[in-house]
């Protein structure tokens, strides 16, 4: 946790409770946690505003009573050299979704090598004073790696860094001001071609099969039951 010029500068977060004056930081086995005091208002979590609670993740700057925290993730570590650029088949199940700033909201599928800068050719066009050529986002042989342009960096999970390794989860700024998530969905949507050979509806999976409702059984006994009594009659 770093808030640059006072005693939080650089605390490790342990379990427990974190005071910030008029908030907290709950650490736990589920995570972080932002518990804003009663009455208190004024908090924020990327510009966001918190009235209650927030979940925190690696990257996520705080401002409370006047102060900013930012929640900075371990170091990353160096990236090895790779082919630059050249996007993987299935990049179009990956987004680079903007969660802060001028694009937020909106997710940028990673099917091809995306650009991110403040010039005209940029894939994700930033305002300045963000360069002209700032990063550069691509998949490289099964990964998805940020790479900086002439030596620009970027801040990955709250740490700075020029180049790394992109999971699912991580979130990446860039100028200050655009923050970026990474999505990987767990699984891909069923194809046009799979939705056409099934009538237009996704079947069950075998390990999954539909629920049969109690009213079925219970409507085949009333009808086994007035048979029984017309027979005996």
């Amino acid at each position: 946790m770093r808030a640059p010029g006072t005693s939080l500068d650089g605390r490790p977060l342990g379990e427990g409770m974190h005071d910030l004056g008029g908030a907290r930081i709950r650490v736990d086995r589920r995570g972080f946690w932002l518990l804003v005091d009663e009455g208190v208002a004024g908090v924020h979590v990327n510009g966001r505003p918190v009235r209650r609670t927030a979940m925190l993740r690696a990257g996520d700057s705080v401002h409370v009573a006047g102060a900013a925290v930012l929640l900075a993730g371990p170091a990353v570590p160096p990236l090895p050299p790779g082919r630059d650029g050249d996007a993987e088949p299935d990049g179009r199940r990956i987004v680079l979704r903007a969660i802060g700033g001028r694009h937020h909201g909106r997710g940028f599928p990673l099917d091809h090598a995306r650009e991110i800068g403040s010039g005209r050719d940029a894939d994700i066009r930033l305002d300045p004073p963000v360069p002209a050529r700032l990063a550069r986002v691509a998949r490289e042989q099964g990964r998805v790696v940020l790479r900086g342009i002439d030596g620009a960096s970027s801040v990955v999970n709250g740490t700075e860094a020029r180049d790394a390794e992109l999971r699912p989860g991580d979130q990446v700024l860039f100028g200050g001001r655009d923050r970026f998530v990474l999505e990987v969905p767990s699984a891909a949507p069923a194809s046009d071609d799979e939705v056409r050979a099934t009538g237009g509806v996704v079947q069950a999976s075998p390990e999954h099969p539909p629920r049969r409702l109690p009213w079925l059984l219970l409507a085949a006994l009333l009808i086994a039951a007035v048979l029984s009594a017309v027979l005996l009659l």
